[in-house]
């Protein structure tokens, strides 16, 4: 298992000049437990919200300059009850297709109705961010209807699990206008494993996205990052965008 050390997050430390960050605790109606980190642009209406699994990590990577960059989006982080940057069990159990509707039930149900009641964007489409684990979630969530996501932003998604049978699954489907990013680290791959190994499913992932008339797909390489760089990397590129999402 990676090193999971506890997480700074600098954000709760210092006041942000573009947003107010806060952080609380709250207990789904399927009895898992998430920390909620929401920062909202200060003296103004925020006009559409980015969510990012794997919150306590996402927010960790984040800096004042990250939300400044989009003054007016609000940021969410989904993250867990830990003082450490991942809940390893945890997401796997939320994240994995195998189970991700009960954490979508969570996600679109509970979690955004909530938030965005709050901020008053409860007619908004929104932007939804993952790693990993998170960004299989992430392609998952193409398979929703009504969906209330109008970019998925999937970061190195761990398109092995299960042989990849997310791509068979989603070839299957129809699935919605919005727009993806797929992104990965140059010199990211699984450990004990040849770099090329998901090569041959990522770009089948590519090209399926690609014939899909109702998507636009972007594709981001780091240089020289590793699985875990390109987590950081692609949280804060992802926040950094915001504003260009209407």
């Amino acid at each position: 298992m990676p090193p999971n050390p506890p997480i700074r997050i600098a954000l709760m430390e210092a006041p942000s000049p573009s947003h107010e960050v806060s952080a609380k605790d709250v207990t789904a109606s399927n009895g898992h437990a998430y920390r909620l980190y929401l920062a909202v642009p200060h003296d103004r209406p925020a006009t559409g919200l980015d969510v990012l699994l794997d919150g306590n990590a996402a927010f960790g990577a984040l800096t004042p300059d990250d939300l400044a960059a989009s003054p007016d989006r609000a940021v969410l982080g989904i993250g867990y009850r830990t003082e450490a940057g991942f809940d390893f069990d945890a997401r796997r159990s939320d994240y994995l297709p195998s189970d991700a509707d009960d954490f979508g039930r969570v996600l679109f149900r509970e979690i955004l109705p909530d938030v965005t009641s709050t901020l008053g964007l409860s007619d908004h489409r929104h932007a939804l961010w993952g790693h990993s684990y998170g960004a299989l979630f992430v392609l998952h969530a193409l398979l929703r209807k009504p969906s209330p996501i109008a970019h998925f932003w999937a970061a190195s998604p761990s398109l092995w699990w299960n042989e990849g049978a997310l791509i068979a699954t989603l070839a299957e489907a129809e699935l919605p206008q919005g727009s993806v990013t797929l992104s990965r680290g140059r010199s990211e791959h699984r450990r004990g494993t040849v770099p090329d190994e998901n090569e041959g499913l990522y770009r089948a992932l590519v090209d399926l996205l690609r014939r899909e008339e109702t998507l636009t797909l972007t594709e981001q390489v780091y240089a020289g990052a590793v699985h875990r760089d390109a987590f950081d990397l692609a949280a804060r590129q992802f926040v950094r965008e915001g504003a260009s999402r209407r």
